[in-house]
C-alpha cells in the first residue's frame, strides 16, 4: 500500500510551508520465504533496487507527472529495510 507522509506544517515557517514537498511511502511486503538474515534477503534488496531506478526511467519516457507545482520526483529510498527521509535545511539552525 501507500501513503502521504504525517507532517506537521504548523512548526514551518511561511517560506519553508510554501516550499513543503509531498511525500509518500509505498509499502511492499518481503515474500514469506524470505528470512530475515537470508542471503536471499540481498538479492530481494537488490530487486527493489532495481525497481526503483526502473520507475525513474519510465516515468520520464512516459512523460508521466504529478499534479504539483514543479512535477519533480524523487525516489529517496526503495528498501525492505531501512526507511529514508531526506531533507534540506540551511547549516546556521543545526546545533
Amino acid at each position: 500500500g501507500w501513503r502521504e507522509v504525517p507532517v506537521d506544517t504548523s512548526v514551518l515557517g511561511p517560506m519553508a510551508r510554501d516550499a513543503a514537498p509531498s511525500m509518500w511511502q509505498f509499502f511492499v511486503k518481503a515474500p514469506r520465504r524470505l528470512a530475515e538474515a537470508d542471503d536471499e534477503r540481498d538479492g530481494f534488496e537488490r530487486t527493489l533496487y532495481l525497481v526503483r531506478r526502473r520507475f525513474d526511467v519510465e516515468r520520464r519516457n512516459r512523460g508521466l507527472v504529478w499534479d504539483d507545482n514543479d512535477s519533480d520526483v524523487y525516489v529517496a529510498s526503495f528498501s525492505s529495510r531501512t526507511i529514508v527521509y531526506k531533507g534540506m535545511v540551511q547549516a546556521c539552525v543545526l546545533p
